[in-house]
């Protein structure tokens, strides 16, 4: 997240020349909690489909960060700030979604022997 907020900030100050309002910081923050939730998706995504722990390898958590740099490509916060959005919370939702199907699929045999 820290690492998220001072790459966009930098790219403000130091390459865009936008000019600098109390609007902008507020997109930056919505920017960066949509990255985090984009990546913190795939991490459970990637935990609940194997059996290694992706979160403690450096090298198996740079697939989650840049999980967003597709959706930065196609869709530019800068100048779509709503598209972004819309297809970041997409992409969220339809991450966390599977997520959850696999997560039931993988224990559902422990959970049917406990209530039968």
């Amino acid at each position: 997240m820290i690492c998220t907020t001072i790459g966009t900030l930098g790219y403000i100050f130091f390459v865009s020349r936008i000019p600098v309002e109390l609007q902008l910081f507020l997109r930056v923050f919505l920017f960066v909690i949509l990255a985090v939730a984009v990546s913190m998706a795939l991490v459970f995504l990637l935990n609940a489909s194997s059996d290694a722990d992706i979160q403690a390898s450096p090298l198996g958590m740079l697939l989650p960060m840049g999980v967003n740099l597709p959706i930065i490509y196609f869709v530019s916060p800068f100048q779509w700030f709503g598209r972004y959005c819309l297809v970041s919370a997409a992409v969220a939702l339809i991450l966390w979604s599977v997520g959850i199907l696999v997560l039931r699929g993988r224990f559902s045999n422990n959970l049917s022997d406990k209530f039968s």
